[in-house]
């Protein structure tokens, strides 16, 4: 688990270093080596519970801060893909997460510490995420473009229906 834990961890910080040195400010998602940005939070969808129960589960030659790299990491990649169908899974799967270590710890005494844990990963996500997402927006005013998003502006008239029709259409085409 820890191996996988740290594939996800190159592909991440692959995707992270992408995100910064990107300058197209009217697409600004993470998306690391995958062509698309719902793929990427697809692939780091299982590594986010993995990665919070290996920071929370292991001591010693790791030390005490290393192991909380590798979740904070995952979760800012992932909240940078703006993927709104990952994000409904990651919520769905960090409830089940939850629930299986409340589950597990049994006592309120030692499941409250873990949450208080897992809350602090989930702040300091949003927080890294936030900081570079203000990052790109500083870039953007210098390079003096009037605003960034990581969403793709439509055509007059076009919606998502109509270019996934259009997509079908042309599928069906070849």
């Amino acid at each position: 688990t820890l191996l996988m834990s740290l594939g996800a961890f190159i592909f991440a910080t692959i995707g992270l270093i992408f995100f910064i040195q990107s300058d197209n400010f009217g697409y600004l998602r993470v998306i690391s080596t995958f062509y698309h940005h719902n793929g990427f939070a697809g692939f780091l969808l299982p590594f986010l519970p993995l990665s919070i129960f290996v920071a929370l589960e292991r001591r010693g030659a790791w030390g005490r801060i290393l192991p909380y790299i590798l979740p904070i990491l995952l979760f800012s990649a992932f909240f940078l893909t703006f993927s709104r169908g990952g994000y409904i899974a990651a919520a769905f799967s960090l409830v089940v997460f939850i629930f299986l270590l409340f589950r597990f710890h049994g006592s309120m005494r030692q499941f409250a510490p873990r949450l208080g844990i897992i809350l602090i990963i989930l702040i300091a996500s949003v927080a890294l995420a936030y900081g570079l997402f203000a990052v790109k927006e500083v870039q953007s005013r210098r390079a003096e473009i009037s605003s960034i998003s990581p969403f793709v502006e439509s055509a007059e008239g076009e919606s998502s229906l109509s270019a996934r029709i259009e997509y079908a259409r042309l599928g069906l085409t070849l």
